[in-house]
Protein backbone atom coordinates (compact mmCIF):
# COMPACT_ATOMS: atom_id res chain seq x y z
CA UNK A 1 0.00 0.00 0.00
CA UNK A 2 -0.90 2.51 -1.11
CA UNK A 3 -2.56 1.46 -4.18
CA UNK A 4 -0.63 3.40 -6.53
CA UNK A 5 2.42 1.93 -5.57
CA UNK A 6 4.14 5.20 -5.21
CA UNK A 7 2.64 7.25 -7.93
CA UNK A 8 2.52 5.13 -10.60
CA UNK A 9 -0.65 5.89 -11.63
CA UNK A 10 -0.81 9.41 -10.67
CA UNK A 11 1.76 11.03 -12.38
CA UNK A 12 0.78 13.91 -14.93
CA UNK A 13 -1.91 15.23 -12.65
CA UNK A 14 -1.79 18.85 -10.95
CA UNK A 15 -1.84 17.68 -7.60
CA UNK A 16 -0.86 21.04 -6.41
CA UNK A 17 -3.75 22.63 -8.48
CA UNK A 18 -6.54 19.97 -6.85
CA UNK A 19 -5.63 20.91 -3.64
CA UNK A 20 -8.97 23.55 -2.66
CA UNK A 21 -11.48 24.99 -0.05
CA UNK A 22 -14.56 25.43 -0.49
CA UNK A 23 -14.41 28.42 -2.44
CA UNK A 24 -17.42 29.59 -4.69
CA UNK A 25 -18.29 26.99 -6.80
CA UNK A 26 -16.59 23.66 -5.36
CA UNK A 27 -19.12 22.42 -3.14
CA UNK A 28 -18.67 21.55 0.59
CA UNK A 29 -19.07 18.11 1.25
CA UNK A 30 -20.76 18.26 4.26
CA UNK A 31 -23.78 20.36 2.17
CA UNK A 32 -23.09 18.54 -0.97
CA UNK A 33 -25.23 20.14 -3.75
CA UNK A 34 -22.60 20.66 -6.48
CA UNK A 35 -19.84 19.18 -8.05
CA UNK A 36 -18.90 16.97 -5.15
CA UNK A 37 -22.72 15.36 -4.89
CA UNK A 38 -22.30 14.78 -8.58
CA UNK A 39 -19.05 12.78 -7.81
CA UNK A 40 -20.21 10.94 -4.83
CA UNK A 41 -23.32 9.99 -7.08
CA UNK A 42 -20.64 8.70 -9.88
CA UNK A 43 -18.86 6.89 -6.82
CA UNK A 44 -22.41 5.44 -5.55
CA UNK A 45 -23.65 4.40 -9.44
CA UNK A 46 -20.30 2.50 -9.75
CA UNK A 47 -20.75 0.55 -6.86
CA UNK A 48 -24.29 0.12 -6.56
CA UNK A 49 -25.12 1.98 -2.86
CA UNK A 50 -28.00 3.98 -2.20
CA UNK A 51 -25.71 6.97 -1.32
CA UNK A 52 -21.48 7.00 -1.15
CA UNK A 53 -19.89 9.65 0.94
CA UNK A 54 -16.46 10.68 0.27
CA UNK A 55 -14.00 10.10 3.39
CA UNK A 56 -10.47 12.20 3.96
CA UNK A 57 -9.80 10.89 7.16
CA UNK A 58 -9.56 6.83 6.06
CA UNK A 59 -11.63 4.28 6.87
CA UNK A 60 -11.11 5.42 10.54
CA UNK A 61 -13.69 8.31 9.87
CA UNK A 62 -16.67 5.36 8.08
CA UNK A 63 -16.29 3.07 11.12
CA UNK A 64 -16.29 5.82 13.95
CA UNK A 65 -19.45 7.02 11.77
CA UNK A 66 -21.16 4.05 11.22
CA UNK A 67 -21.03 3.18 14.61
CA UNK A 68 -21.70 6.22 16.54
CA UNK A 69 -24.98 6.54 13.53
CA UNK A 70 -26.33 3.07 14.32
CA UNK A 71 -25.20 2.97 18.55
CA UNK A 72 -26.53 4.51 21.64
CA UNK A 73 -24.58 4.77 24.92
CA UNK A 74 -25.13 1.03 26.56
CA UNK A 75 -26.38 -0.51 22.97
CA UNK A 76 -25.05 -3.68 22.33
CA UNK A 77 -23.31 -4.69 19.24
CA UNK A 78 -21.65 -7.64 17.78
CA UNK A 79 -17.64 -7.24 17.11
CA UNK A 80 -15.54 -9.62 15.08
CA UNK A 81 -12.70 -9.72 17.22
CA UNK A 82 -10.24 -9.60 14.00
CA UNK A 83 -11.79 -5.83 14.04
CA UNK A 84 -9.14 -2.72 13.60
CA UNK A 85 -8.32 -0.83 16.47
CA UNK A 86 -10.82 1.91 15.47
CA UNK A 87 -13.80 -0.38 16.40
CA UNK A 88 -12.98 0.14 20.02
CA UNK A 89 -12.83 3.95 19.80
CA UNK A 90 -16.11 4.01 18.54
CA UNK A 91 -16.88 2.27 21.51
CA UNK A 92 -15.74 4.90 23.43
CA UNK A 93 -17.23 7.85 21.80
CA UNK A 94 -20.39 5.74 20.96
CA UNK A 95 -20.78 4.23 24.52
CA UNK A 96 -22.14 1.11 22.83
CA UNK A 97 -20.88 -2.25 24.48
CA UNK A 98 -19.09 -4.99 22.37
CA UNK A 99 -20.09 -8.76 22.55
CA UNK A 100 -17.34 -10.66 20.44
CA UNK A 101 -17.61 -13.17 17.80
CA UNK A 102 -14.68 -14.92 17.27
CA UNK A 103 -13.19 -16.34 13.67
CA UNK A 104 -11.68 -19.21 13.57
CA UNK A 105 -8.11 -19.54 13.07
CA UNK A 106 -5.91 -22.26 10.67
CA UNK A 107 -2.29 -22.10 11.16
CA UNK A 108 -2.22 -18.55 12.28
CA UNK A 109 -4.46 -17.50 9.20
CA UNK A 110 -7.76 -15.57 10.44
CA UNK A 111 -10.70 -17.45 8.52
CA UNK A 112 -14.27 -16.38 7.43
CA UNK A 113 -17.04 -15.62 10.53
CA UNK A 114 -19.32 -18.52 10.20
CA UNK A 115 -23.01 -17.03 10.11
CA UNK A 116 -24.06 -20.06 12.69
CA UNK A 117 -21.77 -18.69 15.07
CA UNK A 118 -23.57 -15.34 14.58
CA UNK A 119 -26.78 -17.52 14.98
CA UNK A 120 -25.53 -18.10 17.98
CA UNK A 121 -24.64 -15.01 19.42
CA UNK A 122 -28.00 -13.90 18.63
CA UNK A 123 -29.80 -15.81 20.57
CA UNK A 124 -27.73 -15.77 23.70
CA UNK A 125 -28.19 -11.46 23.36
CA UNK A 126 -31.43 -10.62 21.53
CA UNK A 127 -30.91 -7.11 21.88
CA UNK A 128 -27.66 -7.11 19.88
CA UNK A 129 -28.50 -3.72 17.48
CA UNK A 130 -25.81 -4.39 14.96
CA UNK A 131 -23.01 -6.38 13.72
CA UNK A 132 -19.56 -4.94 12.67
CA UNK A 133 -17.27 -7.09 10.72
CA UNK A 134 -14.08 -7.19 8.41
CA UNK A 135 -14.38 -8.73 5.05
CA UNK A 136 -11.97 -9.74 3.27
CA UNK A 137 -9.57 -9.86 6.04
CA UNK A 138 -5.83 -8.92 5.44
CA UNK A 139 -4.80 -12.04 4.12
CA UNK A 140 -7.93 -11.72 1.99
CA UNK A 141 -10.26 -14.23 3.08
CA UNK A 142 -14.25 -13.13 2.90
CA UNK A 143 -17.45 -13.64 4.99
CA UNK A 144 -20.17 -15.20 3.42
CA UNK A 145 -21.97 -11.90 3.94
CA UNK A 146 -25.56 -12.82 2.87
CA UNK A 147 -25.61 -15.29 4.98
CA UNK A 148 -24.41 -13.42 7.72
CA UNK A 149 -27.22 -10.76 7.51
CA UNK A 150 -30.01 -13.67 7.14
CA UNK A 151 -28.50 -14.53 10.87
CA UNK A 152 -28.87 -11.05 12.30
CA UNK A 153 -32.34 -10.63 11.19
CA UNK A 154 -33.30 -7.00 10.84
CA UNK A 155 -30.25 -5.91 12.92
CA UNK A 156 -27.96 -3.30 11.05
CA UNK A 157 -24.90 -5.13 10.00
CA UNK A 158 -21.69 -2.93 8.82
CA UNK A 159 -18.77 -4.29 6.98
CA UNK A 160 -15.23 -3.03 7.26
CA UNK A 161 -14.29 -3.70 3.22
CA UNK A 162 -11.41 -1.21 3.77
CA UNK A 163 -9.56 -4.28 1.61
CA UNK A 164 -11.87 -4.64 -0.54
CA UNK A 165 -12.70 -1.45 -2.85
CA UNK A 166 -11.32 -3.17 -5.74
CA UNK A 167 -13.57 -6.32 -5.53
CA UNK A 168 -16.02 -4.48 -7.84
CA UNK A 169 -13.87 -4.57 -10.99
CA UNK A 170 -14.60 -8.36 -11.98
CA UNK A 171 -15.87 -11.62 -11.88
CA UNK A 172 -12.90 -13.13 -10.43
CA UNK A 173 -13.38 -11.38 -7.23
CA UNK A 174 -15.26 -12.71 -4.95
CA UNK A 175 -19.05 -10.53 -4.56
CA UNK A 176 -18.60 -6.88 -2.91
CA UNK A 177 -20.54 -6.79 0.16
CA UNK A 178 -22.48 -3.81 -0.95
CA UNK A 179 -24.11 -6.50 -2.97
CA UNK A 180 -25.46 -9.07 -0.45
CA UNK A 181 -27.24 -6.64 1.51
CA UNK A 182 -25.26 -4.79 4.19
CA UNK A 183 -26.23 -1.78 5.39
CA UNK A 184 -23.46 -0.09 5.82
CA UNK A 185 -19.97 -0.41 4.13
CA UNK A 186 -16.79 0.86 4.20
CA UNK A 187 -14.18 1.33 1.91
CA UNK A 188 -10.31 2.05 1.45
CA UNK A 189 -9.63 3.37 -2.19
CA UNK A 190 -6.17 4.02 -0.94
CA UNK A 191 -5.42 0.70 -0.28
CA UNK A 192 -5.92 -1.34 -3.86
CA UNK A 193 -6.46 1.42 -6.00
CA UNK A 194 -4.68 4.52 -7.29
CA UNK A 195 -5.52 6.77 -4.26
CA UNK A 196 -4.00 9.07 -2.11
CA UNK A 197 -3.47 7.62 1.43
CA UNK A 198 -6.42 8.61 3.64
CA UNK A 199 -8.94 8.14 0.68
CA UNK A 200 -12.05 6.25 1.62
CA UNK A 201 -15.77 6.03 1.43
CA UNK A 202 -18.71 5.32 3.31
CA UNK A 203 -21.50 3.64 1.19
CA UNK A 204 -25.53 3.65 2.67
CA UNK A 205 -26.55 0.16 1.08
CA UNK A 206 -29.97 0.21 2.74
CA UNK A 207 -33.12 2.52 4.12
CA UNK A 208 -32.29 1.54 7.69
CA UNK A 209 -29.30 4.23 7.76
CA UNK A 210 -30.45 7.90 7.49
CA UNK A 211 -27.84 9.55 4.92
CA UNK A 212 -28.56 12.69 7.33
CA UNK A 213 -27.40 10.87 10.17
CA UNK A 214 -24.12 9.91 8.60
CA UNK A 215 -23.32 13.40 7.48
CA UNK A 216 -24.08 14.59 11.15
CA UNK A 217 -21.79 11.83 12.90
CA UNK A 218 -19.21 12.40 10.35
CA UNK A 219 -18.67 16.11 11.19
CA UNK A 220 -17.94 14.57 14.56
CA UNK A 221 -15.12 12.15 12.95
CA UNK A 222 -13.72 14.32 10.25
CA UNK A 223 -12.20 17.52 10.13
CA UNK A 224 -14.00 20.27 8.84
CA UNK A 225 -11.84 21.12 6.09
CA UNK A 226 -11.87 17.70 4.02
CA UNK A 227 -9.09 17.61 1.44
CA UNK A 228 -10.26 18.39 -2.10
CA UNK A 229 -6.89 16.76 -3.38
CA UNK A 230 -8.30 13.64 -1.85
CA UNK A 231 -11.36 13.58 -3.23
CA UNK A 232 -10.42 14.46 -6.42
CA UNK A 233 -8.38 11.50 -6.64
CA UNK A 234 -11.13 9.48 -5.94
CA UNK A 235 -13.15 10.85 -8.41
CA UNK A 236 -10.21 10.41 -10.53
CA UNK A 237 -9.76 6.72 -9.31
CA UNK A 238 -13.25 6.06 -10.10
CA UNK A 239 -13.41 7.61 -13.90
CA UNK A 240 -9.76 5.67 -14.45
CA UNK A 241 -11.42 2.57 -13.50
CA UNK A 242 -14.11 2.92 -15.77
CA UNK A 243 -12.63 3.83 -18.49
CA UNK A 244 -9.43 1.67 -18.74
CA UNK A 245 -11.20 -1.81 -18.64
CA UNK A 246 -8.78 -3.40 -21.13
CA UNK A 247 -5.90 -2.83 -18.08
CA UNK A 248 -8.29 -4.39 -15.60
CA UNK A 249 -8.32 -7.60 -17.87
CA UNK A 250 -4.94 -7.88 -18.35
CA UNK A 251 -4.28 -7.59 -14.81
CA UNK A 252 -6.53 -9.88 -13.60
CA UNK A 253 -5.40 -12.34 -16.83
CA UNK A 254 -1.67 -11.73 -15.19
CA UNK A 255 -2.83 -12.24 -11.58
CA UNK A 256 -4.56 -15.80 -12.81
CA UNK A 257 -1.25 -16.67 -14.66
CA UNK A 258 1.21 -16.06 -11.57
CA UNK A 259 -1.01 -18.10 -8.96
CA UNK A 260 -0.70 -20.95 -11.03
CA UNK A 261 2.67 -20.64 -11.13
CA UNK A 262 3.04 -20.24 -7.46
CA UNK A 263 0.75 -23.23 -6.91
CA UNK A 264 3.49 -25.67 -7.90
CA UNK A 265 5.58 -24.32 -4.88
CA UNK A 266 7.61 -27.48 -3.45
CA UNK A 267 8.12 -25.40 0.16
CA UNK A 268 6.58 -22.50 0.32
CA UNK A 269 2.54 -22.66 -0.38
CA UNK A 270 0.41 -20.18 -1.44
CA UNK A 271 -2.94 -19.50 0.47
CA UNK A 272 -5.75 -20.51 -1.93
CA UNK A 273 -8.77 -20.63 -1.21
CA UNK A 274 -12.09 -21.11 -3.28
CA UNK A 275 -12.60 -18.19 -5.90
CA UNK A 276 -15.86 -16.82 -4.37
CA UNK A 277 -14.38 -16.90 -0.62
CA UNK A 278 -10.97 -15.05 -1.34
CA UNK A 279 -9.64 -12.35 -3.11
CA UNK A 280 -6.71 -13.05 -5.12
CA UNK A 281 -5.15 -9.74 -5.60
CA UNK A 282 -3.43 -10.95 -1.88
CA UNK A 283 -0.52 -12.90 -2.55
CA UNK A 284 -0.12 -15.01 0.59
CA UNK A 285 2.87 -17.13 0.82
CA UNK A 286 2.70 -20.04 4.17
CA UNK A 287 6.08 -20.86 5.25
CA UNK A 288 4.47 -23.46 7.66
CA UNK A 289 6.63 -26.61 6.55
CA UNK A 290 9.46 -24.97 5.05
CA UNK A 291 12.75 -24.34 7.04
CA UNK A 292 11.85 -20.56 6.81
CA UNK A 293 9.26 -18.13 9.10
CA UNK A 294 7.54 -15.89 7.56
CA UNK A 295 9.62 -13.24 9.64
CA UNK A 296 13.23 -14.46 7.66
CA UNK A 297 11.39 -14.77 4.23
CA UNK A 298 10.38 -11.37 4.48
CA UNK A 299 13.82 -10.47 5.26
CA UNK A 300 15.28 -12.24 2.31
CA UNK A 301 12.77 -10.65 0.03
CA UNK A 302 13.47 -7.11 1.38
CA UNK A 303 17.17 -7.21 1.78
CA UNK A 304 18.25 -9.50 -1.33
CA UNK A 305 16.00 -8.41 -3.91
CA UNK A 306 14.86 -5.20 -2.90
CA UNK A 307 10.91 -6.32 -2.68
CA UNK A 308 8.55 -4.60 -0.28
CA UNK A 309 6.30 -6.62 1.86
CA UNK A 310 2.93 -5.81 3.30
CA UNK A 311 2.91 -7.69 6.31
CA UNK A 312 4.90 -10.91 7.71
CA UNK A 313 4.10 -13.11 10.44
CA UNK A 314 5.70 -16.53 11.52
CA UNK A 315 3.84 -18.63 9.60
CA UNK A 316 3.24 -16.33 6.86
CA UNK A 317 3.95 -13.13 4.21
CA UNK A 318 1.45 -10.22 2.99
CA UNK A 319 2.00 -9.10 -0.32
CA UNK A 320 -0.25 -6.72 -2.07
CA UNK A 321 -0.85 -6.56 -5.18
CA UNK A 322 -3.10 -3.78 -7.73
CA UNK A 323 -4.19 -2.98 -10.56
CA UNK A 324 -1.24 -0.54 -11.33
CA UNK A 325 1.53 -2.91 -10.90
CA UNK A 326 3.09 -4.10 -14.25
CA UNK A 327 3.15 -7.39 -15.99
CA UNK A 328 7.18 -7.42 -15.35
CA UNK A 329 7.11 -6.69 -11.68
CA UNK A 330 4.20 -9.22 -10.98
CA UNK A 331 6.30 -11.65 -12.80
CA UNK A 332 9.35 -10.93 -11.50
CA UNK A 333 7.60 -11.25 -7.75
CA UNK A 334 6.97 -14.88 -9.10
CA UNK A 335 10.36 -15.84 -10.18
CA UNK A 336 11.94 -14.50 -7.43
CA UNK A 337 9.31 -16.94 -5.15
CA UNK A 338 9.87 -19.79 -7.06
CA UNK A 339 14.06 -18.96 -7.15
CA UNK A 340 13.66 -19.06 -2.53
CA UNK A 341 11.64 -21.98 -3.13
CA UNK A 342 13.91 -24.22 -5.11
CA UNK A 343 16.75 -22.96 -2.32
CA UNK A 344 14.75 -24.13 0.71
CA UNK A 345 13.67 -27.90 2.63
CA UNK A 346 10.32 -29.10 3.91
CA UNK A 347 10.48 -28.72 7.97
CA UNK A 348 8.62 -30.73 10.65
CA UNK A 349 7.52 -27.89 12.92
CA UNK A 350 4.97 -27.87 15.92
CA UNK A 351 1.60 -26.79 15.21
CA UNK A 352 1.73 -23.40 15.71
CA UNK A 353 -1.12 -21.57 17.19
CA UNK A 354 -2.55 -18.84 17.32
CA UNK A 355 -1.33 -15.42 17.95
CA UNK A 356 -5.15 -14.38 19.13
CA UNK A 357 -5.88 -15.85 22.61
CA UNK A 358 -8.99 -17.47 22.30
CA UNK A 359 -9.93 -16.75 26.33
CA UNK A 360 -11.42 -13.19 26.70
CA UNK A 361 -12.18 -12.15 29.83
CA UNK A 362 -14.64 -8.53 29.73
CA UNK A 363 -14.48 -6.61 33.39
CA UNK A 364 -15.33 -3.10 31.96
CA UNK A 365 -16.91 -1.41 29.02
CA UNK A 366 -14.15 0.71 26.44
CA UNK A 367 -15.79 4.16 27.28
CA UNK A 368 -16.16 3.24 31.33
CA UNK A 369 -12.32 1.97 31.17
CA UNK A 370 -11.32 5.11 29.05
CA UNK A 371 -12.45 7.37 31.54
CA UNK A 372 -10.35 5.90 34.66
CA UNK A 373 -7.22 6.46 35.72
CA UNK A 374 -4.53 4.24 34.51
CA UNK A 375 -0.77 3.54 35.52
CA UNK A 376 2.21 1.64 33.77
CA UNK A 377 3.34 -1.56 35.08
CA UNK A 378 6.36 -3.91 34.86
CA UNK A 379 4.42 -6.99 32.54
CA UNK A 380 5.13 -9.55 35.56
CA UNK A 381 2.38 -7.35 37.95
CA UNK A 382 -0.13 -7.04 35.49
CA UNK A 383 -1.72 -10.77 35.83
CA UNK A 384 -5.68 -9.95 37.17
CA UNK A 385 -5.29 -6.12 35.91
CA UNK A 386 -7.86 -4.58 33.33
CA UNK A 387 -5.95 -3.38 30.23
CA UNK A 388 -6.41 0.35 29.61
CA UNK A 389 -5.61 0.58 26.08
CA UNK A 390 -5.82 -2.10 23.33
CA UNK A 391 -2.49 -4.05 22.40
CA UNK A 392 -2.26 -5.17 19.23
CA UNK A 393 -0.02 -6.31 16.24
CA UNK A 394 0.39 -3.57 13.72
CA UNK A 395 -0.12 -4.27 10.76
CA UNK A 396 -3.23 -4.08 10.38
CA UNK A 397 -4.33 -2.79 14.15
CA UNK A 398 -5.83 -6.43 15.24
CA UNK A 399 -6.26 -6.35 19.29
CA UNK A 400 -4.32 -9.03 21.20
CA UNK A 401 -6.02 -7.59 24.08
CA UNK A 402 -8.83 -5.11 24.34
CA UNK A 403 -9.40 -1.82 26.80
CA UNK A 404 -11.66 -3.49 29.62
CA UNK A 405 -10.33 -6.91 29.66
CA UNK A 406 -8.51 -8.54 32.08
CA UNK A 407 -4.95 -9.86 31.27
CA UNK A 408 -4.62 -13.88 31.63
CA UNK A 409 -1.25 -15.53 31.77
CA UNK A 410 -1.79 -16.34 27.76
CA UNK A 411 -2.07 -12.67 27.19
CA UNK A 412 1.76 -12.05 28.85
CA UNK A 413 3.32 -14.92 27.26
CA UNK A 414 2.16 -13.38 23.99
CA UNK A 415 3.35 -9.75 24.78
CA UNK A 416 6.84 -11.48 25.77
CA UNK A 417 6.89 -13.21 22.61
CA UNK A 418 5.64 -10.76 20.15
CA UNK A 419 6.82 -7.42 21.91
CA UNK A 420 8.80 -6.21 18.78
CA UNK A 421 5.63 -6.71 16.79
CA UNK A 422 3.31 -5.08 18.96
CA UNK A 423 1.80 -1.70 19.76
CA UNK A 424 0.05 -0.02 22.87
CA UNK A 425 3.28 -1.05 24.89
CA UNK A 426 6.74 0.11 26.09
CA UNK A 427 9.69 -1.22 26.46
CA UNK A 428 12.35 0.76 29.22
CA UNK A 429 15.68 -0.79 29.34
CA UNK A 430 14.12 -4.45 28.15
CA UNK A 431 11.62 -4.18 30.31
CA UNK A 432 7.82 -4.42 28.95
CA UNK A 433 5.76 -2.20 30.73
CA UNK A 434 1.60 -2.00 30.34
CA UNK A 435 -1.08 0.58 31.16
CA UNK A 436 -3.67 -0.80 33.33
CA UNK A 437 -6.28 0.74 35.48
Amino acid sequence: MPGHKFGQQLEGLPLLNLDATEATGLDNLYEAEGIIKDAMQYMSDFYGSYHTVFLTNGSTAGILTAILTVCKQDDKILVARNCHYSVWNALVLSGAKPVYITPKYVNNIIESIDPYDVEQAILMYPDIKAMILVSPTYEGIVSDISSIKKSLGDRILIVDEAHGAHLVLDKNFPQTSISQGSDIVIHSLHKTLPALTQSALIHICSNKVSYEDIIKNLKLTQTSSPSYLMMATMDYARAYLMSDTDKISLYIKKLLEIRNKLRQLKHLKLLDEKPCRYDISKIVIITEHSNLTGYQLAQILEDKYNLGIEAAYNTHIILITTIVDCNLALDRLCNVLIEIDLELYQVDKELYTSEIPQEICTALSPRYTYYLESVWQDIENIEGCICAQNIMFYPPGIPLICIGEIFVEEHIKLIQKFSEKLKGIQIENGIIKILTV
